[in-house]
């Protein structure tokens, strides 16, 4: 963003509120670049956890059931919605695993993890997923090293231990 949606005028760098933050010069605009909100799923089909590969990803990025909150929407609906768009399955929440900012040079995200359990085990890939696994959650875990999918994975287990 480089001009002011309000008034047209140049967004500058400045210090707003304790952060350097686009702001225009001219009107009161302050961009505040504020995380867009994604729920997503730790869901387990007989104790293995469900994976899927979305068709805009390349083969071998997999992630957790998930995506963007709709309006009027509440993360913990989202969640149960992305579950049936993606995997075909009913589910229904256990409990809030944490959540998890990402910074993307594009955007910002917070991720929202919670741990889900399916109702039925008729998984099929959604329109929008390439491929769909149920896995041992410690190959779950591997596959998805190095993401926040896996960070909530990995807290998904330290809660099954304690």
């Amino acid at each position: 963003m480089k001009f002011c949606p309000e008034c047209g005028n140049k967004l500058d760098n400045r210090p707003v509120e304790g952060k350097v933050r686009l702001a225009c010069s001219s009107c009161e605009f302050v961009f505040w670049d504020n995380p867009i909100p994604v729920a997503a799923a730790v869901l387990s089909v007989h104790g293995k956890l469900v994976l899927v590969r979305p068709k805009y990803l390349p083969a071998g990025r997999w992630g957790l059931p998930a995506g963007y909150i709709e309006k009027e929407e509440g993360a913990e609906e989202a969640v149960i919605r992305e579950i049936k768009e993606e995997t075909n399955l009913t589910a229904e929440i256990d409990y809030w695993i944490r959540t998890y900012p990402i910074s993307r040079p594009d955007k910002n995200l917070l991720y929202i993890a919670f741990s889900a359990h399916s109702l039925d085990d008729k998984m099929k890939a959604g329109e929008e997923i390439a491929e769909i696994e149920a896995l041992d959650p410690k190959e779950a875990l591997v596959r998805m090293n190095g993401t926040t999918a896996a960070k909530a994975i990995a807290e998904w287990m330290r809660r099954l231990k304690s």
